[in-house]
């Protein structure tokens, strides 16, 4: 009995002590992933404060970070992440057989903050992208799945007053391909149907627009510069082709 008292003492004590920890400490052992920068990290291992967190040329500011428990009874270690202005909420796990991963996350940005991230564009997009990633893996330095959905809320070209309305993109895949399938959602102005396929080096689109009556002339102005016409106020893109830099993030086809 004493042996085993003695024993839930010296697990209990441990425990105490891990949980404890200076998150700074801890994080000196962590190498996060490339391009990701995280300043002013303060706090235990259970919860704390990162003062900037940032990713290229986006950032976010004043986040709080808390451990998830229950993630312990599957062998993964989970934190929820949020920042104080909302625009970020996820939840970043550890597993040692599955890699690093984001679930349950939420994100929510003007494009405008995102612009430093895209390519060039002969219009730009405005309005609002929110991001809602049900899973994302990533094992070792690879995508090994993805399941999200993004939305391009109130959208428009800058310059042009009328908004052309939501569409949503479901994303899907990993490993070798990505699959983005494209739609608009109710009260859209332009009609939106299509697919984009990419690998490490190549991609392919297929994608049709329609112009809707309530599109203004701007607005239909600027999709003739987007795409050729395949009908009586319809447009198709079709493209395929290698891209400008590789994707690092899916394995390459030809080394298997």
């Amino acid at each position: 009995m004493r042996v085993r008292l003695l024993v839930a003492f010296v697990v209990s004590l441990l425990l105490f002590l891990l949980v404890n920890l200076p998150i700074r400490q801890v994080y000196r052992l962590i190498q996060p992933p490339a391009g990701v920068v995280i300043e002013g990290l303060e706090g235990r291992l259970y919860s704390g404060r990162i003062q900037r967190l940032a990713y290229r040329n986006l950032e976010f500011q004043d986040l709080r970070y808390r451990l998830e428990p229950s993630c312990l009874l599957r062998l993964e270690v989970c934190y929820r992440i949020e920042d104080e202005a909302g625009d970020l909420s996820l939840r970043a796990l550890y597993s040692p057989w599955q890699g690093v991963g984001v679930d349950a996350a939420r994100l929510s940005l003007p494009l405008e903050r995102l612009r430093p991230l895209m390519p060039s564009l002969l219009v730009r997009p405005t309005g609002l992208l929110e991001l809602d990633a049900r899973r994302i893996r990533l094992y070792g330095k690879r995508l090994s799945e993805v399941d999200a959905t993004a939305y391009w809320r109130e959208a428009g070209i800058e310059g042009e007053p009328q908004k052309l309305g939501d569409f949503k993109a479901d994303i899907e895949g990993g490993g070798k391909e990505l699959r983005m399938r494209f739609a608009d959602l109710p009260g859209a102005s332009v009609g939106v149907e299509g697919e984009l396929q990419l690998t490490a080096t190549d991609y392919r689109l297929d994608m049709e627009l329609e112009a809707r009556p309530e599109l203004g002339k701007p607005a239909r102005n600027a999709l003739e510069l987007l795409a050729p016409r395949s009908g009586l106020n319809r447009y198709r893109v079709k493209r395929t082709g290698r891209l400008p830099q590789p994707l690092t993030l899916l394995r390459n086809e030809d080394k298997g």
